[in-house]
Order: C-alpha cells, then sequence, then structure tokens
C-alpha cells in the first residue's frame, strides 16, 4: 500500500536511499586516495616513513566506516519517522535498511580501483557518477520486459535484491557473498595497482 509511509518506502523509497549511498560510496571511492595525488599532498605523506599500503589501509578503513555510518544514520532516521508514522514490520526493515551495503561496498571498491588509473579528481568523479547512473539505469530496463531481463546481471543494483526481502523477508545468502566477493576483489586490485602507481 503506497499510501502508507512503510508501503511507500518499500516500492520507492528505498531506491532513493540506494542511489544516495550509491553516489556517496562512489565519491568516496573516486576522492579517498586520489584527492592526497591531486592536491599534490602525496608528496608530503612519501616523504614519511610509512608504506603505501599503510596509507591505503587507513583510507579504506575510514571510506567502509563512513559509508557503514551513513547506512545507519538513514536506517535510524527512517526507523524514527516509520514508528510516528504508523504500525510496519520491524524484521522486514531490518533487512531493507542493511541492503544499501550490497551496494555501496561494491561501488567503492570499484571506483577505489579505476582511481588508482588515473591522476586527477576531475576525471573520476564524472566516471564514478555516471557508472552508479548506468547501473541504475541497467537495473530499471531489466525489469520493463522479460526478453532482457537477463541484463540485471550486470548491474550492481541486483545485489540489493530488496524484493526477496519484501516478498520473503530474508536477504539472498548468494548476494551477500557476491557483493563482499566483488568488494574485496577491487579492493584487493587497488592495492595492487596502486603500489605499481607513480605518484609523481
Amino acid at each position: 500500500d503506497v499510501s502508507s509511509a512503510y508501503g511507500w518506502l518499500k516500492s520507492e523509497g528505498f531506491m532513493f536511499v540506494m542511489l544516495i549511498v550509491g553516489f556517496y560510496s562512489s565519491l568516496l571511492g573516486t576522492t579517498i586516495v586520489l584527492k592526497e595525488e591531486s592536491d599534490k599532498t602525496i608528496e608530503y605523506l612519501g616523504s614519511l616513513p610509512i608504506t603505501r599500503n599503510r596509507i591505503m589501509t587507513n583510507k579504506v578503513i575510514v571510506a567502509l566506516t563512513c559509508i557503514i555510518g551513513m547506512v545507519l544514520i538513514l536506517g535510524i532516521f527512517n526507523y524514527v519517522g516509520l514508528i510516528i508514522s504508523g504500525d510496519f514490520d520491524q524484521k522486514q526493515y531490518l533487512l531493507l535498511s542493511v541492503t544499501p551495503l550490497l551496494i555501496g561496498l561494491p561501488l567503492f571498491g570499484l571506483n577505489l580501483l579505476i582511481s588508482t588509473f588515473l591522476h586527477k579528481t576531475k576525471k573520476t568523479v564524472g566516471i564514478s557518477l555516471g557508472l552508479v547512473f548506468l547501473f541504475y539505469l541497467i537495473t530499471m530496463l531489466s525489469e520493463i520486459s522479460e526478453s532482457i531481463e537477463f541484463i540485471k546481471y550486470f548491474s550492481i543494483y541486483t545485489l540489493a535484491d530488496t524484493r526477496n526481502i519484501i516478498t520473503k523477508v530474508k536477504m539472498n545468502p548468494v548476494m551477500i557473498v557476491i557483493s563482499l566477493g566483488l568488494t574485496i576483489g577491487f579492493i584487493a586490485l587497488s592495492y595492487i595497482r596502486y603500489n605499481k602507481k607513480e605518484l609523481v
């Protein structure tokens, strides 16, 4: 029932939440390491007795903390609003409020990897936002017709299987494994690429 607050949140609202988390995660991925290089502060970091792996690890920890924190804040904010508005399925909402992490973390990892191939944040910001729109568009197109439904497997947004949560009130463990696998894979490749990158 889209006339209720929870009904609207389930049907449309969570798509906005996932877009916001997607944009934020992508921007963090492109700028958190590359900004040092773009602003020339990497030269100072390079003069300190710390390894590139340590720089990358600290940046990744901060970024992941920010993404998880954002999802948590949005979840609490919506939860308070739903309590005020009326009854809702709390277990279902809890599962739904976690799903943005399934797309936010891989998007962060992918954009972090892309940023290791470039030297200016201006270029990467456009790429990161474009990727989010592209993945969202693929997901929307896949729902229009069964003949092109297969293209959803090319979108990170498919990992946030909200339809399964709404109908069965449980998360698909396969999507969780794929999301974590992509995140770890992208971040690991970012480490490898960053260690080989010419910073100056």
